[in-house]
């Protein structure tokens, strides 16, 4: 089976260079540096334009943990309702209870709320306590696949636990591998885990055209570099292509 490549998007420029690369599907996000966030309206309108690339949103209103107050979770249930209405291919969820089990209960309105969307269960997999029994209780909700790293720092690292969710998924769900992925490693992983789907943001630090700088200034974290952003790199997306198509 030929496996599928989503790439993580979040800017214009990334969308472009994701669909020039080949890939077949982004998760489209803003805010990579606090993990992702919800996607603007703009951002989702402009990602639609490219015919055959299927977009799904993360709906995420904040960076953080993955614990959301009763105002958070409106907002993600109007997202929702707004990713649909725009025509988005599927939404990217994910939401814990403090003692670190899916809060099946919210879940389970926002994909109520997707309607006929694809829905993802994205890492807050990997922050959850027991991860066969986050496992039936994300496939119970009716998620088309579960976007994680095998609670490990990177995907290769966390290999031998993917490969026990796609042995225990029988499936029932799609187990996409995510985290440190690149054209040297996504063979192996697949390899390694089963999986046929699997998900990298291959990008690159692009510099900014400034040429008028401010160094002292930050527009957020102190110390932060306002002058260089990370994009979707095209080549290395086609370079991941081409390492699962050897």
């Amino acid at each position: 089976m030929r496996a599928t490549l989503e790439v993580c998007a979040g800017s214009p420029q990334s969308v472009n260079a994701a669909y020039e690369g080949g890939a077949e599907r982004i998760e489209l996000c803003s805010a990579l540096g606090e993990g992702g966030v919800t996607p603007s309206a703009g951002l989702v309108a402009y990602a639609r334009k490219f015919e055959g690339l299927k977009v799904h949103c993360l709906i995420r209103p904040r960076g953080g943990d993955f614990l959301y107050t009763a105002a958070d979770a409106a907002v993600m249930i109007e997202d929702v309702r707004l990713m649909r209405s725009l025509g988005a291919d599927g939404v990217v969820i994910g939401a814990l209870l403090p003692d670190g089990r899916i809060d099946t209960d919210l879940c389970r309105r926002l994909v109520a709320e997707a309607g006929e969307m694809n829905v993802t269960f994205h890492r807050a997999f990997d922050m959850c306590r027991d991860p066969f029994e986050a496992l039936e209780e994300v496939i119970s909700l009716g998620c088309s696949r579960i976007l994680t790293s095998g609670l490990a720092p990177s995907a290769l690292q966390g290999a031998e636990m993917l490969s026990s969710l796609v042995e225990k998924s029988a499936g029932r769900i799609i187990i996409m591998p995510g985290g440190g992925v690149n054209r040297d490693n996504a063979r192996e992983i697949l390899q390694r885990t089963g999986a046929v789907e699997i998900h990298a943001s291959a990008s690159s630090l692009q510099p900014s055209g400034m040429t008028f700088r401010r160094g002292e200034v930050n527009m957020g974290t102190a110390g932060a570099d306002e002058y260089s952003s990370r994009i979707t790199d095209a080549e290395k997306v086609r370079g991941i292509i081409n390492a699962l198509q050897a």
